[in-house]
């Protein structure tokens, strides 16, 4: 399968590229099987640091590279009504998490994904998500992968 449909697509370094690569081994029309006595193991973690210097929290970034990601897989594989229907939610539940932490219901602001949602539509919004997270990738000084 590897062979005729290529490895894991590169821009998605980490988060959603195991889902990008079932997908597009779909399309190609490989099945899946379900093997209920498999066992996997998936192991990730990081320590949560930044550099000293860095004023960006980790979570915030990991939570952004999540949204980046599954834009590219969507905008890739998705048909316009997974397309519509995931930038509704993702535009509603942004608005929605954003002015709650503006007053004082939680702690999420919800900005990107609200900017993912836009983003899955429109080729303007897309490039300024890529920028942000670009930006806000670069502000994390280190990251200790345990």
């Amino acid at each position: 399968m590897l062979r005729e449909i290529g490895l894991f697509w590169e821009r998605l370094w980490s988060i959603g590229e195991d889902a990008e690569l079932s997908w597009r081994a779909h399309k190609y029309g490989w099945k899946a099987v379900f093997v209920p006595e498999a066992i996997a193991y998936h192991w990730r973690g990081y320590t949560g640091r930044s550099g000293k210097n860095s004023n960006i929290n980790i979570k915030k970034v990991w939570e952004a590279l999540f949204y980046r990601n599954w834009v590219h897989i969507l905008r890739r594989h998705g048909n316009l009504k997974q397309i519509k229907l995931t930038s509704a939610i993702w535009f509603y539940t942004g608005c929605k998490s954003w002015v709650g932490k503006r007053i004082g219901r939680n702690d999420i602001d919800g900005y990107f994904v609200w900017l993912a949602g836009l983003a899955l539509l429109n080729g303007k919004f897309f490039e300024r998500m890529e920028g942000e997270f670009r930006e806000m990738f670069k502000r994390v000084v280190r990251i200790d992968w345990i």
